[in-house]
């Protein structure tokens, strides 16, 4: 299946543990954020996921308790949100 969407696949973005590389937004921050990615900003959906993929991943984790489809099932998580924007 061709997917047209967000920078996530395309430019091989993964979640990053919260303690090598803390992204903390804030939540006015993240409101600000998701305005910007629903008038097309790409860099402004990327500091979203980079934010939130590791919630999603741990999450996908804990459902699928499988790495490679909690991996694949992330990816779909942030694929359907860039498609709703």
């Amino acid at each position: 299946m061709v997917r047209s969407g967000p920078p996530v696949g395309a430019a091989g973005l993964k979640p990053r543990p919260r303690d090598r590389h803390p992204t903390h937004v804030p939540a006015l921050a993240v409101n600000e954020l998701v305005r910007r990615a629903q008038a097309g900003d790409e860099a402004a959906f990327e500091a979203l996921y980079r934010e939130q993929a590791g919630r999603v991943f741990a999450l996908c984790l804990r459902l699928s308790g499988d790495r490679v489809r909690a991996v694949e099932l992330t990816q779909d998580v942030f694929v359907r949100c860039w498609e709703q924007l």
